[in-house]
């Protein structure tokens, strides 16, 4: 065999066994990393097992909140697509008290930026389907009204 065709042969079993091989990279820490144990001990509903069943998954910390009544909480920006690559995915907006306990979460459909101004979580979509999560004196708010749709706030 001819050193093109041998450079052709691998080029080609590389690109064949490119997506196994990604997806056979072992995962350190879990997939959830830092954040596995306060989901878990905060009682959070998602599947922090089972991290085959993401295909991309970020946690990235949007910043820290302080509401009216002068607590403090972190807040990230969680976004997954599912095994194999799929469309199929989410955004979530999780919420930690300053000592990193799980607060609860929103399940989002904002696709722009979200950031942190003063005491309020903001996106960059439009005010009249909802840009603004004021947090009172009592924390997170039970319910967002988040791109014209009502996000509960939920384990």
């Amino acid at each position: 065999m001819n050193r093109t065709a041998t450079a052709l042969l691998a080029f080609t079993a590389a690109w064949l066994l490119a997506p196994a091989l990604a997806d056979a990279k072992p995962l350190k820490n879990g997939c959830f990393g830092k954040f596995e144990r306060p989901l878990r001990q905060g009682g959070f509903t998602g599947d922090v097992e089972n991290c085959a069943d993401f295909h991309e998954l970020s946690i990235k910390r949007i910043g820290r909140l302080t509401d009216l009544g002068g607590h403090t909480f972190l807040v990230y920006d969680w976004n997954y697509v599912g095994e194999g690559g799929s469309q199929h995915g989410g955004r979530r907006i999780l919420i930690f008290t300053e000592d990193m306990r799980y607060m609860g979460q929103y399940a989002v459909s904002v696709d722009g930026r979200i950031w942190i101004d003063g005491s309020r979580l903001r996106t960059n979509g439009p005010k009249r389907w909802g840009n603004v999560v004021p947090f009172t004196k009592n924390g997170p708010p039970r319910h967002a009204y988040l791109d014209a749709e009502l996000d509960d706030f939920f384990r």
